[in-house]
C-alpha cells in the first residue's frame, strides 16, 4: 500500500500547477477510499449500501438499518480526508506514508450523527480538535459529538 501511495503521489506532483488541491484531495480520496478501503475492510468505500457488516457502525446507525432505515446511514471518514491528505502531501518516508495508512478509518453513522460530528465545533467538517496531531486518537471528533461506535466484529 506504501508503493500504491507512492506512485499516487509522484502522479499528483506530476499534474499541471493549474490542477487546485482540491482536486487533487478528490483524487487521493478516490484512491484511498477505494483500494485502501479494500483493504482494511474487503470493500471498496463508496456508499452505505456496499460497507453494511463490513465496516464499524455506531449504535444508532445499527439501530437504523434494524428499523429498515438504511438510506438513513452514511460513509463517515473518522479523520477527515483533508487532515489525512495535509499529511500525505508531505510524505517522504516509509514511515510517513504508513501513519497515513493507519490513520484511515471510516465508520457507518446516520446522516443525522454525521451532521452532530460536523456540527461539533468549528471546522469539525475538515479538521480535528484544536491540539490534535497525528498519533492521538482517531475518534477525537466522535467524543466531542458524543457518538458511539460499536465493536466491529468482522
Amino acid at each position: 500500500m506504501i508503493a500504491k501511495l507512492r506512485e499516487l503521489k509522484s502522479g499528483l506532483e506530476r499534474l499541471p500547477s493549474t490542477v487546485i488541491t482540491g482536486d487533487k484531495m478528490r483524487m487521493f480520496r478516490n484512491v484511498i477510499d477505494r483500494e485502501l478501503g479494500f483493504a482494511k475492510y474487503g470493500v471498496e468505500v463508496w456508499g452505505a449500501g456496499t460497507a453494511i457488516g463490513k465496516l464499524p457502525m455506531s449504535k444508532k446507525a445499527t439501530q437504523a438499518l434494524n428499523d429498515g432505515h438504511k438510506a438513513d446511514l452514511t460513509v463517515e471518514h473518522t479523520i477527515p480526508v483533508s487532515v489525512l491528505y495535509q499529511s500525505f502531501a508531505i510524505a517522504e518516508t516509509d514511515a510517513e506514508f504508513q501513519a497515513v495508512i493507519d490513520h484511515y478509518h471510516v465508520a457507518l453513522v446516520t446522516k443525522e450523527e454525521n451532521k452532530a460530528i460536523n456540527r461539533a465545533y468549528v471546522g469539525a467538517q475538515s479538521r480535528m480538535p484544536t491540539g490534535w496531531k497525528m498519533g492521538d486518537a482517531i475518534l477525537a471528533r466522535y467524543v466531542i459529538a458524543r457518538l458511539e461506535l460499536e465493536a466491529n466484529e468482522s
